[in-house]
């Protein structure tokens, strides 16, 4: 019940003297396209109907989402024992005009098996060969290899992240998100000079992108 608790502490449904800060966490500190905003933890959907604010999490055999919209009239959690992403789910269930993916196996699993064997000379080869030549087949949006590389991250295992991440800029150069994923693992790497190029990427490709703007002047004081 932790996550419901948490969810309607965000909505204001239960009173707690910390959902003034919680409102502000909500609040827009950047944006990734006109339909996709990222306050303080959360994203936050722009739709026809109502903004969804929402938060998802993928670990070993586990996913996770918890949304809700910003009139605070419906909200939802949604847990699931797998790794499939089921946030189509969730933004469905607060917007029923939001489309349900198709279900096609993500190309993040394919590649975590790789790593998770050893096989870590062979996921440049394997991501390319698929896309190539099964792109129909698998899951290939940005957001699989973003997840793939975060959860990299989370577990220093940076070498690898930064592969990942590299992988996905090239997949998908226009994105700003790419560039600053990368630039976060090079910081995390030392690897400076290159993380600051990345972050300076990201700006070039959405100049709101506060978290990136914010890495340059920390690691330039410019």
């Amino acid at each position: 019940y932790d996550l419901l608790d948490y969810l309607a502490a965000n909505m204001g449904l239960v009173k707690n003297n910390l959902y003034q800060a919680m409102q502000l966490s909500h609040q827009v500190s950047f944006s990734i396209d006109e339909s996709r905003k990222i306050g303080m933890g959360w994203y936050r959907d722009v739709t026809a109907t109502n903004d969804i604010i929402w938060h998802d999490n993928v670990s070993s055999c586990f996913s996770s989402y918890i949304g809700f919209t910003a009139d605070n009239k419906r909200g939802v959690v949604i847990l699931s024992n797998s790794e499939n992403p089921v946030n189509d789910i969730g933004k469905h269930l607060l917007d029923l005009q939001s489309k349900l993916a198709d279900m096609k196996p993500s190309i993040g699993l394919i590649l975590n098996q790789l790593i998770r064997a050893g096989n870590i000379n062979a996921i440049s080869s394997a991501y390319k060969s698929k896309r190539q030549n099964e792109i129909s087949n698998y899951n290939f949006a940005e957001a699989e290899l973003e997840k793939l590389g975060r959860l990299l991250l989370l577990n220093n295992q940076l070498t690898v992240a930064i592969e990942i991440f590299k992988l996905n800029a090239g997949s998908y150069p226009k994105s700003s998100q790419v560039y600053s994923s990368l630039g976060d693992a090079l910081f995390k790497n030392k690897q400076i000079k290159e993380a600051i190029l990345f972050f300076q990427k990201s700006v070039e490709q959405n100049p709101d992108n506060l978290h990136a703007r914010n890495m340059i002047k920390k690691l330039t004081g410019k």
